[in-house]
C-alpha cells in the first residue's frame, strides 16, 4: 500500500499529465507555466492544491513512526536543514510574502517527502518505484501525442516537437534522461525483468530524442559516460556498450538539432506522411508533388527564435549576474525576483523581448532566491553526499544500486546548468535530491547491501 502510494506521489510530483487534468487551467496557459511559476498556478487551482496537501499529510502520518529516525537524520544533514530555515526566513525580505510563505510550505512539504522516500527505502527500491512510475509517465507521454496532438506537441517556435504528458518539451526531456539512467541501472541490478527494464530503457531514450531538448541530450551523455566507465571498469563490457551506443545516438541528433536544424520529431513526421503516400493507390502522383524527404525535413524544422542557443543563454546570465549584485547575500527570497514587468526580473524583460520565466540555470535562479548563503548551504550539501556516495561505489563491487545515488545527484548537478529545476516546488528533482542525500547518511555505512528486487 505505501508502495503503491510513493508511485502515486512520485508521478503527482513529476508534473505528468497534472496542469492538463485540470479544467479551468487552459491549455494555453498549461504551456506557458514555467516551474518557477509554480506556486501561482497551484493557488489558483484548488484542486491541484489539495492534491498536494493530501500528500504531505499522508507523508506526515507515515512518518509519525519514524519520528526519532527522521529527526537524527536531519540533525545529520545540517547544510540542508540551514537551507530549509532561510528558505522559511525569506519571506521577511520578499516582496511577495505570501507566495514565499506558500511556496516554502511547499518546499518542506515536498522534502519531507523526500526524507520519508529514503528513510522507507532502500536505493534498490527506490529504483524499482521510481521504475514504475516513469513507465507510467512512458505511457502517457507516448500516447498523447500520437492521440491528441494538439495537447502532446509543441506550438509556435517549437512547432511539432513532442512534451508528451508535460507543458514543455525541456520538461519532457529532463523526466525521459533520468527515466532512462534509471532503467539502466535497473536492467543492470538485476537478471529478472531485464525485458520490461530494457523496453523502458528504449522508450525513455526515444521521448528523449523526440523532446529535442539540447541540455537534457547533453546532460544524459555526460551521466551515461560516467555509467559506462564504471561498468568497464569492472568488466561488464556489454552494459559498457549499451551506454556507448545510447550516448552515440544522443550525441548525433544533438549534433542533427544543432548544426542543421534536422529534429527527430519532423523526420519522423515525413517518414510517415511518406510510408502512408507509398501504400496509398494514389502515391505515384503524391510523390510527383511533394519535395523529398530531406528537403521537407529541413524547411518544416523549428528555426532558433527568441531563446534557443548557448549564446542567448550566456547573455541571460550576465543580465541574471547583474541584477544578483543588487542583493548577493540574501536574495529577493524565494519566489520574490521573477515577477514579470512589476518586479525586480522586470530590468530583464525589458531587454529580452521574448520575457524569461527563470535564469535558465538552476544555480542562479538558487542565488536569486536565497543569495551566496543558500548557494553555499546547497553546495555543501551536495558535495558531501556526492563524496560520500561516490568512495561508497569505489569501495565495493560492481553494484548499480550503490551507483543510484552518486548517478542522480551527478545528473542534478549537471541538469541545472541550462536548466532551473534546482530548487522548484514540489517538483520531482528535488524530492530525489533530498532522497539521495538522507540515504547516503543512513546506507552509507552498511558494508553489504541487498541490492536484487
Amino acid at each position: 500500500m505505501e508502495g503503491t502510494f510513493a508511485v502515486v506521489a512520485l508521478f503527482i510530483f513529476s508534473r505528468a499529465a497534472i496542469f492538463q487534468a485540470l479544467p479551468q487551467l487552459s491549455q494555453a496557459e498549461a504551456a506557458g507555466m514555467a516551474l518557477s511559476e509554480e506556486a501561482a498556478g497551484v493557488i489558483s487551482q484548488p484542486n491541484l492544491l489539495w492534491i498536494y496537501i493530501s500528500i504531505y499529510c499522508c507523508t506526515v502520518l507515515l512518518m509519525i513512526g519514524r519520528l526519532r529516525e527522521a529527526i537524527y537524520y536531519l540533525w545529520q544533514e545540517k547544510f540542508l536543514l540551514l537551507l530549509m530555515t532561510l528558505t522559511a526566513l525569506s519571506s521577511l525580505w520578499s516582496l511577495v510574502p505570501y507566495e514565499t510563505l506558500a511556496k516554502t510550505i511547499a518546499m518542506i512539504g515536498c522534502s519531507i517527502f523526500g526524507l520519508y522516500f529514503a528513510l522507507r527505502y532502500r536505493p534498490a527500491l527506490q529504483m524499482h518505484l521510481l521504475g514504475c512510475t516513469f513507465y507510467f509517465i512512458i505511457i502517457a507521454s507516448i500516447a498523447i501525442p500520437l492521440l491528441l496532438p494538439e495537447i502532446g506537441k509543441m506550438r509556435g517556435i517549437h512547432e511539432g516537437l513532442w512534451r508528451g504528458a508535460f507543458t514543455h518539451k525541456n520538461m519532457l526531456g529532463t523526466t525521459a534522461a533520468l527515466s532512462a539512467i534509471c532503467f539502466f541501472l535497473l536492467a543492470a541490478n538485476s537478471p529478472y525483468r531485464t525485458l520490461m527494464r530494457w523496453s523502458g530503457f528504449c522508450f525513455s531514450l526515444f521521448l528523449l530524442l523526440m523532446s529535442c531538448s539540447k541540455s537534457s541530450l547533453l546532460s544524459y551523455c555526460i551521466i551515461l559516460m560516467f555509467l559506462a566507465f564504471y561498468a568497464a571498469a569492472h568488466k561488464r563490457y556489454k552494459l559498457a556498450a549499451i551506454a556507448l551506443l545510447s550516448v552515440a545516438i544522443c550525441a548525433g541528433a544533438f549534433a542533427m538539432q544543432y548544426k542543421s536544424h534536422i529534429y527527430p520529431p519532423i523526420l519522423l513526421s515525413n517518414l510517415t506522411t511518406h510510408a502512408k503516400a507509398f501504400l496509398s493507390e494514389d502515391r505515384l502522383s503524391a510523390a510527383a508533388d511533394r519535395p523529398s524527404i530531406c528537403t521537407a525535413t529541413v524547411s518544416k524544422a523549428p528555426r532558433s527564435a527568441g531563446f534557443d542557443t548557448a549564446t542567448d543563454r550566456v547573455d541571460l546570465w550576465q543580465l541574471v549576474v547583474r541584477e544578483i549584485g543588487q542583493k548577493p547575500v540574501l536574495g529577493y527570497g524565494l519566489g520574490g525576483f521573477w515577477l514579470g514587468l512589476d518586479g525586480p526580473s522586470g530590468a530583464i524583460w525589458k531587454q529580452e523581448k521574448w520575457h524569461p520565466p527563470h535564469s535558465h540555470n538552476g544555480f542562479l535562479d538558487l542565488w536569486l532566491h536565497l543569495g551566496i548563503i543558500g548557494l553555499i548551504l546547497f553546495l555543501m550539501s551536495f558535495c558531501v553526499a556526492f563524496y560520500l556516495s561516490f568512495l561508497r561505489l569505489c569501495a565495493s563491487e560492481f553494484s548499480p544500486a550503490r551507483a543510484f545515488t552518486p548517478a542522480i545527484l551527478a545528473y542534478i548537478f549537471v541538469a541545472n546548468v541550462a536548466e532551473s529545476d534546482l530548487y522548484s516546488t514540489n517538483y520531482i528533482l528535488w524530492i530525489l535530491f533530498v532522497a539521495s542525500v538522507v540515504s547516503v547518511r543512513k546506507y552509507g555505512v552498511r558494508k553489504q547491501e541487498q541490492v536484487s528486487v
